[in-house]
């Protein structure tokens, strides 16, 4: 089926991952007055705050959104996951200038904040893996597009390391306000979306011609013998009561307990399908052949159904279709939390003095951003490619270990300042890069029916990622300090 997309579609997707992570992206812009206030050690609690809930969220999720998809269809499920998500980022934004100004206080807030940004992060993952890659790419995109929002909010607001209740209110104020602008853009995509999909199916259910029903009976002889598959027709024939097996526009799998046939008698049309089921034991000549079409899940009449395969869906295959884009992205972001809480550790020459933490976060924000352009223009999905990228920026991460201690190898000299500004540019571009190029290649080396799986894999992989980069962080801020 021809997948079509709306000329907004990749907009909303993108504005929708700038408000999940907006409100993070502020907390993180105050690295200054932050490590002022509460120590350099803060920066690091708060990252594992934030990221260890929402690796707990994600990890509910894949036992979860499956049966709620089921119990209240996907429409509604995911209405819910974006009203909680992006709903809870904004009023938790919206209060956290009104919280006491302690460290407890600003743990839990950033626990609760990454619980909410887990779940909208969830529900617009899995939505765009059944996309075009473009919504997949401005997802990603958007994800780190919410640096560059809070930076000008900032510069608007003139606040500096030492701003007043008053800037950080209304900088607040604000990032609450995107957030439930987001959740209007993630339910106008998502509807969008269900309403293109829920049109062709029904289309498709309710044209399907009488004449199909007609060319069966015609075939069979009489409309009794139509209704019934040979098992049946056997089993009738031995005195047994049996049920029937009719479909008009497709067919019905078999639910595998206990062993029914449905009959659809047509009144009138099909838009009047009536589903009628009798339950019948099961004769012994018959049950063989019972059992093959239950294991087989498929069962002819009228038309065949594909065998449903659970192993085609199964998180066993996701991990072993797509390891290579799961390992890319685990190593990029895992570097990168190891690199991001050691910013306030890094000396200066003197050319930025304090404002160097600052500064190195700025670069980190748009080298992020351009990371993920990149692949709009220069797209790799090639897993050698991913593997050999996510290698070399482990191999690039140890650099960053001079600039802290002046007693290790000289490499300060070769630009002080403008060196570490460089290796976070480095760094940072290719996070972005593999971050983009993973989440699209994932669904693609997996079979359809599982790319959903695939997408909450995804999802989970970068969140413990996230918190292994952290953990290894612990001992190296001990070092550095």
């Amino acid at each position: 089926m021809v997948i079509m997309r709306r000329p907004s579609e990749p907009l909303l997707f993108f504005f929708s991952a700038v408000s999940y992570s907006i409100s993070w992206t502020a907390v993180g812009s105050e690295l200054g007055r932050l490590s002022a206030e509460f120590g350099p050690r803060i920066l690091l609690q708060c990252n594992l705050a934030y990221f260890l809930p929402s690796l707990l969220v994600n990890g509910s999720q894949l036992l979860v959104d499956e049966y709620l998809d089921t119990r209240f269809g996907w429409f509604k499920s995911n209405c819910w996951r974006d009203v909680t998500g992006f709903g809870g980022c904004a009023l938790l934004t919206a209060a956290y200038p009104f919280l006491p100004s302690t460290p407890a206080s600003l743990l839990a807030f950033v626990a609760a904040l990454g619980c909410c940004s887990s779940v909208a992060f969830g529900a617009s993952y899995e939505v765009a893996a059944h996309r075009p890659p473009g919504d997949s790419a401005a997802l990603s995109l958007g994800f780190v597009s919410s640096g560059p929002l809070v930076l000008l909010a900032e510069a608007s607001l003139r606040m500096g390391p030492k701003a007043g209740w008053g800037q950080i209110c209304a900088l607040y104020q604000f990032v609450a306000l995107v957030c439930a602008c987001g959740l209007g853009a993630a339910l106008w995509a998502h509807w969008g979306i269900w309403k293109q999909q829920e049109g062709p199916q029904e289309a498709q259910q309710q044209g399907q011609p009488k004449a199909r029903l007609v060319a069966v009976i015609e075939r069979e002889g009489s409309l009794e013998e139509a209704f019934l598959p040979p098992a049946a027709s056997h089993c009738t024939q031995q005195g047994q009561r049996c049920s029937s097996v009719l479909t008009a526009a497709g067919s019905f799998p078999v639910p595998p307990s206990p062993r029914r046939h449905s009959s659809v008698l047509s009144r009138g049309g099909p838009a009047d399908l009536a589903v009628h089921t009798v339950q019948c034991p099961v004769h012994p000549s018959t049950a063989g052949a019972d059992d093959a079409a239950e294991k087989a899940g498929s069962l002819e009449a009228g038309g065949v159904v594909a065998p449903q395969n659970e192993e085609q869906g199964s998180y066993g295959l996701v991990l072993r279709k797509a390891w290579p884009a799961a390992a890319s992205l685990a190593i990029g972001v895992g570097t990168s939390m190891l690199l991001f809480p050691l910013f306030p550790y890094v000396k200066s020459d003197g050319w930025l003095g304090p404002m160097l933490p600052q500064a190195m976060f700025r670069v980190r924000v748009f080298s992020d951003i351009l990371g993920r352009i990149i692949p709009h223009y220069m797209l790799s999905t090639a897993p050698a490619t991913l593997i050999l990228l996510a290698l070399l920026k482990l191999a690039l991460t140890p650099l960053l270990f001079p600039f802290i201690h002046q007693s290790l190898p000289a490499l300060p000299s070769l630009g002080g300042d403008a060196a570490v500004l460089l290796f976070v540019a480095v760094q940072w571009v290719l996070s972005g890069y593999l971050g983009s190029c993973s989440q699209i290649a994932a669904p693609r080396l997996v079979p359809a029916q599982a790319q959903s799986k695939a997408a909450s894999a995804m999802a989970l992989v970068f969140q413990c990622a996230c918190l292994a980069g952290l953990l290894a962080a612990i001992p190296a801020q001990k070092w550095a300090a």
